[in-house]
């Protein structure tokens, strides 16, 4: 049994009249419009273009920062000791983990 199509018989594809649709047009409007959104990002301030080594590093200064708070102090004698009870649970949250760091 033969099989397709028989002499002048047309099955699927295209309907009549429908135009040829050019395959980069769509990706260059697609483009555009990502390039428009990355521009107006940039211009609002956001750190888009920041590399991931460079936001790790501010995220690990920010750290510093609140241990350094709750960090020991020295009093009159120089001996460390701490300000307030909870500083150092506080102290070693920031250094160990945060605070979904179960004991």
């Amino acid at each position: 049994m033969a099989r397709g199509s028989k002499p002048g018989e047309h099955r699927g594809g295209r309907k009549a009249g429908t135009p040829n649709k050019p395959k980069g047009e769509r990706a260059l409007v697609k483009i555009d419009e990502a390039e428009a959104e990355a521009r107006a990002l940039v211009a609002a301030g956001d750190r888009i273009t920041a590399l991931g080594k460079d936001r790790l590093a501010e995220i690990d200064q920010w750290a510093f920062e609140l241990a350094h708070e709750f960090a020991p102090k020295k009093d009159a004698k120089g001996k460390t000791c701490w300000e307030n009870p909870g500083d150092e649970a506080r102290f070693e949250r920031f250094l160990m983990g945060g605070a979904h760091n179960p004991r």
